[in-house]
């Protein structure tokens, strides 16, 4: 008996190059076909995986401006959230699976989790210390690792 091959979803919040987008770019060029990327932000790793043949769609660019006014800035940043959660959200249907890339795209997708309800892959790089990391978002890192991902 062969089992099929999984579909997934690949979530990630830059479209620059770091570590962790090398990574990514070398794994979803390595599974073409039964894949898709969704960025946060275009970008060099837009652009390559696009030339790769890699499925690659961006949510939420273009709303990231700062503004003098906070509470503007605030509204832009909560609609671009939405934006982003509603399009992870569509994209989802028909993959088995969602690989959050970052903690900022764990965040989102454990939050979005009760509309899309996909199993979930948080590939965690960086080490959650206080010198890189706020209290407050090593608190909802540890959430997002302990309840988030297996309810």
């Amino acid at each position: 008996m062969t089992m099929a091959m999984p579909r997934v979803l690949f979530f990630n919040q830059a479209g620059l190059y770091g570590g962790a987008e090398r990574s990514l770019y070398d794994l979803v060029t390595h599974y073409p076909g039964h894949c898709r990327v969704v960025l946060m932000q275009a970008g060099p790793l837009y652009d390559d995986l696009i030339a790769a043949g890699v499925d690659t769609d961006v949510l939420g660019g273009g709303f990231q401006r700062a503004t003098r006014r906070k509470w503007i800035t605030l509204t832009i940043r909560l609609y671009s959230l939405i934006v982003v959660a509603i399009g992870l959200v569509r994209l989802s249907r028909g993959y088995d699976l969602i690989y959050a890339n970052s903690m900022k795209a764990a965040v989102i997708a454990v939050l979005t989790k009760p509309f899309h309800r996909r199993k979930m892959v948080w590939h965690l790089r960086s080490l959650l210390v206080p010198e890189h990391f706020s209290p407050l978002a090593r608190l909802v890192a540890r959430w997002c690792g302990n309840w988030g991902l297996i309810w």
